[in-house]
């Protein structure tokens, strides 16, 4: 359980390493809060066919669904600015690399709840 825990730590910590660029641009003001908080917004999804998608909100609100092999373009597309811009690539990986984190923090998640689960009915 403890070894689960930690993996499901580590996992959250590496978030923040995924948006740490991103974040100091914001502070730096080479990025907009706008188009960081876009990419924060998109979450992965699937599609009928099981075809990976990205789903999020604009900042009107407007929801927006991307098919992952257009990620990056997409961005680029949607960014406010030039140099907005210039960071799609950077905001696409993060959010692929966001979306694998909380797959590993849900499986370390579901990992614990089962060992608790034995551990409980062994003592019984």
């Amino acid at each position: 359980i403890k070894e689960a825990q930690w993996q499901q730590q580590a996992a959250e910590a590496s978030r923040s390493a995924i948006w740490k660029k991103s974040e100091d641009a914001v502070k730096d003001g080479n990025l907009s809060y706008q188009y960081y908080a876009f990419a924060r917004s998109l979450k992965q999804m699937k599609d009928v066919h099981g075809n990976v998608q990205w789903k999020g909100l604009d900042n009107t609100g407007k929801e927006i669904i991307i098919d992952d092999a257009n990620l990056t373009t997409e961005m680029q597309r949607l960014a406010p600015s030039a140099t907005d811009q210039s960071f799609a690539s950077e905001l696409a990986a993060a959010v692929k690399g966001n979306a694998d984190v909380d797959k590993r923090i849900k499986a370390e998640g579901k990992k614990i709840k089962g060992l608790e689960a034995a551990k409980n009915d062994a003592k019984k």
